[in-house]
């Protein structure tokens, strides 16, 4: 259970081998004095190789990042500041591809914006902007799903993260 050093909780991370329910340690995703200290939200490659984290910031939004575990390399993504109005993102809002090659990560403060990047932090791209601020991405980095409107009028859409046109979701009765 995390520890608390006054308001500030501090904490020690550690990822599971789900398939042998091994463990390794992580220290550099630790509480500490790293530059992405407090981060508290980080999302892991497939591989084990790559952590994307939301990085607060100080003098302007939070960004997305990437460490390297194996190098201990931190990058921070260029231009990929934060508009959603919380120290948070949703979990379902960020996912890295099967192969861990790409982060994927939405933007949902004024509209959703899908976002890729390398998984080493570069090459970042801009893949489509979508009214509505409560989404998701699928698992398989296809699809999303995405609330416009509010209730009683709002919609649930799907569509492919590539701007193709989305089809709002009918309930069964």
């Amino acid at each position: 259970p995390p520890q608390h050093a006054g308001a500030v909780p501090t904490y020690e991370v550690s990822l599971v081998d789900l398939a042998n329910g091994g463990t390794r340690r992580v220290p550099q995703l630790d509480s500490g004095t790293h530059l992405w200290d407090n981060s508290r939200q980080f999302w892991g490659a497939p591989d084990g190789r790559h952590v994307a984290l939301l990085a607060p910031g100080t003098t302007q939004p939070s960004a997305m990042a990437v460490l390297d575990l194996e190098t201990g390399a931190f990058s921070e993504i260029e231009g990929s500041y934060i508009s959603y109005g919380s120290d948070h993102i949703p979990h379902s809002a960020v996912r890295f591809s099967s192969d861990s090659a790409y982060v994927y990560w939405l933007d949902l403060g004024g509209g959703t914006v899908i976002f890729r990047a390398t998984a080493d932090g570069e090459g970042q791209e801009r893949l489509s902007v979508w009214p509505g601020t409560s989404a998701a991405l699928s698992p398989d980095l296809e699809w999303f799903a995405f609330s416009d409107g509010d209730l009683p009028e709002m919609t649930i859409n799907v569509a492919r993260i590539d701007g193709e046109a989305p089809r709002v979701v009918q309930a069964q009765d």
